[in-house]
């Protein structure tokens, strides 16, 4: 199966989702629970659900269409440590500089950023960790994502595939209610068996990209598409009064059906002139340095407060300020460091073709038609 055309809608939905968390971090979170910021804008925390369902999307996509490659995973794995590691590594270098002679002071093992396990611990011990370093728990199971997912792909017949799919996007949301029905309070947010339904609603459209849809599934994505639309002013008022616990039991399951629904509309109507917003500029600037962005923004904005002295009277100047200085930041971090870094894994882990051209495709032990 050759490389699929490019999307670029999807650059739109990435500059979404970061400027969704920045605002959130930035405004939502400024005046604590019960604030006007964090009722209107709690809902920016699904900036993470639409990363994770475009990530379940591009990645099931790339393995479906190179399944048969030789090399599938040295080019897999080469491609994504090549893509993620680099600037991860920075930013948790120079955390670690600062924690010289310190090193667990107050925070989770130093080793677990290295590993990139952290979210476990976070879930074993409640809190967060490191504010610079607590938005990795959501790198932590993409990471654990890309570990495990392509031997799924490879070795589950196709028969078998879009069932657990599906299996996962109704068991994840039993499991988070009853995680936070026992009293968790991270565990249902940073664990990866709690968000792999996200990630499952995005490999879905993936699947049926290589495997079109019939008229009635297609049917049944945009009902899911408008219906879930028209509750959005439902959803903004649930997450902003109930918090964690309107999150744990619908929130998360909500949001896994409007990126889901939203991700079929996007790839079935690439092109269209009422999308051209996502094919935008902007959209293709903030899409390039939304994963810089998303590491680095909560550490600038930590130190810019503290040069304020933490005054809410400075939240916009702080907001403000601290955007721009990271926007900064990352478009240094990708024109030096993170651009040289994804065309050298272009280079240096092409997909091979298939030893022998084929007139089908291998998926797990059944053989299809391309």
């Amino acid at each position: 199966m050759q490389s699929a055309k490019r999307i670029p809608e999807l650059d739109g939905l990435r500059a979404t989702a970061i400027l969704l968390v920045v605002a959130w971090h930035y405004l939502g979170m400024r005046g604590g629970i019960g604030s006007l910021g964090w009722q209107v804008l709690a809902f920016g925390r699904g900036g993470v659900d639409l990363f994770f369902a475009l990530s379940g999307f591009l990645i099931t996509r790339i393995l479906l269409r190179h399944i048969d490659a030789p090399n599938y995973f040295s080019a897999f794995y080469g491609r994504r440590c090549l893509r993620i590691l680099p600037i991860y590594s920075v930013v948790v270098g120079v955390w670690l500089l600062t924690k010289i002679g310190r090193i667990n002071d107050g925070d989770l093992p130093w080793w677990s950023y290295v590993l990139g396990i952290q979210n476990f611990f976070m879930a074993i011990k409640q809190t967060y960790g490191a504010y610079s370093l607590s938005a990795t728990w959501s790198l932590a199971v993409e990471e654990q994502f890309y570990l495990f997912f392509p031997l799924i792909v490879l070795h589950t017949p196709r028969r078998y595939f879009l069932p657990l799919l599906l299996s996962l996007a109704v068991l994840c949301p039993i499991g988070r209610a009853v995680c936070y029905s026992l009293g968790d309070r991270f565990g249902y947010y940073v664990l990866t068996p709690f968000r792999a339904d996200i990630l499952a609603v995005g490999a879905i459209v993936a699947w049926f990209e290589c495997w079109p849809p019939s008229p009635r599934v297609a049917a049944i994505f945009r009902s899911i598409f408008w219906t879930t639309l028209l509750l959005f002013p439902a959803f903004v008022f649930a997450v902003g009064q109930n918090g964690d616990a309107a999150w744990a039991y619908l929130g998360h399951t909500y949001l896994g059906l409007l990126c889901g629904s939203i991700l079929f509309m996007v790839a079935w109507n690439t092109g269209a002139s009422e999308m051209a917003f996502l094919r935008s500029a902007p959209a293709l600037f903030f899409a390039r340095i939304s994963y810089a962005l998303y590491l680095v923004h909560g550490a600038v904005f930590a130190n810019i407060n503290g040069a304020f002295g933490n005054s809410l009277l400075a939240s916009p100047i702080v907001a403000i300020l601290s955007f721009a200085i990271s926007v900064l930041i990352c478009v240094v971090s990708y024109r030096f460091l993170e651009e040289p870094m994804i065309r050298l894994g272009h280079r240096k882990f092409s997909y091979q073709p298939p030893a022998r051209r084929a007139t089908s495709v291998r998926y797990g032990r059944d053989t299809v038609k391309p």
